[in-house]
């Protein structure tokens, strides 16, 4: 229940930045102040679950990874993606956003100079294959329409399939929770300097419905739900969550459908939904393979 929820939740990200931009914010504001809001959060969570001796202690080397990955996938690759918020539907940005389990399966086959078992293979292609149909290659119009949105959300799951090879070794030294605190810190002074060369705070009209909409966007719609995602992986075990998660992305469609009144081609709900089967594949693959290998 913690993940399903968590995961739908989680994945309403884009339909708030939607309705935000909306009220005339472009994308920079609206990264930056989710930015500002949710950094104390995640400062009063690592304090709470791990102390502040242990947040404070963390060596150089893993400091110096945790800031690089959070620069790379929190600042460039989250830029990358709220602005591509601005090109595509909600709905189609989360999908696209989902294939990072595929490039993680690419990037340790590299890592370990081998190839992914034919299964494996044909669950990548899968994923893939739902891609193009999804940005909609059979209509012309359609595929220029998305090409630019489309190829700025692959390349933000590409930064969060890094994020997660590099949390994987750094993590293990000093814990996910204070690797996640020093990326968020990184990526939001990143974020804070580049505002500042662009924007004023004169710039941005603090109405009551922008600021009500701030609040929902970073309260339950980021820091609760990573909450709930964290308990929920520690009840059930990553891999079983991981495959839960996957309600997400069909959540998204749902929830664009009914609050932003978006709708896709045939073609491209059967792009999603291979997509989303192929990615299922990759997280049951993962999971039998921990499986044996904690055996």
């Amino acid at each position: 229940v913690l993940m399903v929820i968590g995961s739908v939740l989680l994945s309403a990200k884009g339909i708030m930045a939607k309705l935000l931009f909306a009220e005339g914010l472009d994308y920079q504001e609206v990264i930056t102040f989710r930015s500002l809001m949710a950094l104390p959060l995640f400062w009063l969570w690592g304090v709470y679950t791990v102390g502040l001796k242990k947040i404070l202690q963390v060596d150089r080397r893993s400091l110096t990874g945790a800031v690089g990955a959070g620069f790379f996938c929190y600042f460039i690759g989250g830029s990358a993606d709220f602005y591509a918020l601005t090109l595509i539907d909600a709905g189609l940005e989360r999908v696209l956003l989902y294939t990072y389990p595929a490039i993680i399966v690419i990037a340790f086959s590299a890592r370990k100079r081998q190839l992914p078992a034919q299964n494996v293979l044909l669950a990548l292609l899968m994923t893939y294959a739902g891609v193009v149909l999804a940005i909609g290659v059979i209509d012309v119009n359609l595929r220029q329409a998305n090409t630019l949105g489309s190829t700025l959300v692959l390349f933000c799951a590409f930064t969060y399939a890094a994020y997660y090879v590099v949390n994987d070794v750094v993590g293990q030294k000093v814990g996910s929770v204070v690797f996640t605190v020093y990326a968020m810190t990184a990526a939001t002074v990143a974020i804070c300097v580049r505002y500042g060369l662009t924007h004023t705070l004169l710039d941005f009209e603090f109405t009551a419905k922008v600021v009500g909409s701030f609040a929902i966007l970073v309260v339950f719609v980021t820091v609760v739900p990573l909450f709930m995602l964290a308990e929920g992986v520690k009840q059930i075990g990553a891999q079983r969550a991981a495959l839960v998660s996957t309600v997400g992305p069909a959540s998204t469609i749902i929830l664009a459908a009914l609050v932003l009144g978006e709708s896709m081609r045939w073609f491209q709900y059967c792009g999603i939904a291979i997509t989303l089967l192929g990615v299922m594949v990759l997280e049951w693959r993962q999971s039998q393979a921990a499986v044996v290998q904690e055996s």
